[in-house]
């Protein structure tokens, strides 16, 4: 029976499964179950190739949070002096990454070699480079042999899919230089592998940066409502408790945003995985957070019906009428699949359409009183337009009310654990967006006892850090040092201050709480 920390390799109680990981001993909440200092694979997106190392994943770019931080000091970037494909940040980056598999690989990524194409996507990377590492023993027994084991639903692949995957493993196949020691099916079988079974990589701020994959892991079951979570401290991945597991009991993740309504949640499962949940949560239909609607079904259909008629036409700016505006809107799906054409085309827009595009999605939104404000897609809009405001830097004001808006009615609901990573990390952005805005010079009027928040917030962050990333993890450090600045700065200008910001952290939360309902229209 494999090992790994304090999780083993079983056969699953849940139907279809196959075999997962269960917990050897008991375990709290907010523990470390195993901690892995480095997955078999990391591979950036092509995206990220040109700002990120591609040995210890610090970036030279990234979001507000991270600039204000400076969590990776000043990263700058040098290229791999031959192939040009790879950056890192340092010499020692660079003889690591040389020494665990780019030495095999860097000659046939060389400018000269002409029949090699550059830019490939990074499912296709991914298998060259286990081609190599297997070629070049640089994969053990154990992990070769648990990597085979996993499922890779070839079988269950049709049309568009099945070609994409075979259109993937062929160019693999072909400009991988071990292409004589694999056949093309066992090439197609290990994308299909890759694709069914690899993470997203993440940074600290569970920003994508591309895939990554260990077998061991990959055992991991899922459910909608999970008992753990993956996360990554740079190219260090460790594998954390939500909530209290038994000995003996299933350690389970979830494969797919926990925060979407059912409907979403199963077709991604089925477009992606292959099956159907029947999970606790997706057993209860829609009596869940992310389902719940704030009145009745039948007053929810009448506020939609006249949504696209009434209210829509008097949206803000509706001289730019975006999809959202154009759809009709008048149902639980419409409304859905209206989010997804506006997220989905986000991605593409400069900064001033997004916004203007995801502010008049919200506006509408806001519109139907029975929809609450932690339902898709109101949530991701939100948040979509939280973090555009943030990184953009065009309104640090309007973003720390719609920051604290997701903190109060999404966050709390949906990730109901404080240390969950994705809740803890919003919390910290808060916290560095409450002192821009403090240094920034604010009216006691607009934002009154705005340091009690920012010592309200810090404590939170650093009560629930260890739980959600370690206590040894490069966040934990960051924010234990950013609570001693703080501090400091509190202490130096009112030493008796401290004691009365702490006894008034809940009355002032419950005065910023009302005042979003006031200040955050949409």
């Amino acid at each position: 029976m494999a090992q790994e920390g304090f999780a083993a390799i079983q056969n699953s109680n849940i139907p279809g499964a196959g075999r997962g990981l269960f917990a050897s001993k008991k375990l709290g909440s907010g523990e470390a179950i195993l901690t892995i200092d480095r997955p078999l694979l990391c591979v950036l997106s092509n995206a990220n190739l040109m700002d990120t190392c591609a040995n210890c994943l610090s970036s030279s770019s990234g979001s507000i949070l991270a600039s204000q931080e400076s969590l990776h000091g000043n990263v700058v970037l040098s290229s791999c002096s031959r192939c040009k494909q790879l950056k890192y940040c340092g010499k020692k980056c660079q003889t690591e990454a040389w020494k665990r598999f780019h030495k095999f690989d860097c000659k046939s990524w060389a400018p000269e070699v002409r029949e090699q194409p550059k830019n490939l996507p990074q499912l296709c990377r991914a298998v060259m480079e286990l081609l190599s590492r297997k070629t070049n023993d640089k994969i053990s027994n154990d992990q070769w042999i648990n990597l085979l084991q996993l499922k890779s639903h070839l079988k269950e692949l049709k049309g568009d899919k099945e070609e994409a995957v075979g259109l993937l493993s062929a160019a693999a196949w072909n400009y991988s230089p071990y292409k004589d020691k694999f056949s093309a099916q066992f090439v197609k079988e290990l994308t299909a592998m890759i694709k069914a079974n690899a993470l997203t990589l993440v940074n600290f701020e569970y920003q994508p940066l591309g895939l990554c994959l260990d077998p061991f892991v990959s055992y991991t079951n899922h459910s909608c409502s999970p008992n753990a979570c993956v996360c990554m401290d740079g190219p260090h991945l460790s594998l954390r408790t939500l909530q209290a597991i038994g000995k003996g009991e299933e350690i389970l993740i979830s494969y797919v945003d926990e925060s979407l309504p059912r409907s979403k949640r199963q077709s991604e499962l089925e477009e992606s995985y292959f099956f159907k949940c029947d999970c606790s949560k997706c057993q209860r239909l829609m009596d869940t957070p992310e389902d719940r609607f704030l009145l009745p079904v039948e007053e929810l259909r009448k506020q939609l019906a006249q949504l696209p008629d009434d209210i829509i036409s008097q949206v803000p700016n509706k001289a730019n009428p975006t999809s959202f505006m154009k759809k009709r809107c008048d149902s639980v799906q419409g409304i859905e699949l209206a989010g997804d054409v506006e997220l989905h085309a986000i991605k593409t827009e400069d900064t001033g359409k997004s916004l203007l595009r995801l502010e008049q999605a919200l506006w509408c939104i806001s519109q139907i009183s029975a929809w609450p404000a932690n339902r898709y897609p109101y949530s991701s809009l939100r948040q979509a337009y939280f973090l555009k405001l943030l990184n953009s830097g065009r309104d640090f004001r309007k973003a720390l009310w719609q920051g604290l808006k997701i903190y109060f009615d999404v966050n709390a609901i949906l990730y109901p654990q404080k240390h969950h990573p994705v809740r803890l990390m919003h919390t910290y952005t808060l916290v560095v967006l409450t002192i821009v805005v403090l240094s920034d010079g604010h009216s006691e009027e607009e934002y009154p006892n705005l340091n009690i928040v920012l010592n309200t917030l810090l404590h939170e962050a650093l009560d629930n850090v260890a739980l959600s990333h370690g206590d040894e993890s490069r966040f934990a450090h960051v924010v234990r040092a950013k609570y001693n600045e703080v501090n400091a700065d509190m202490l130096r200008y009112n030493p008796a201050g401290l004691e009365m910001m702490m006894n008034k952290s809940e009355e002032t939360l419950d005065t910023y709480r009302a005042l979003v309902k006031k200040r955050v229209l949409f």
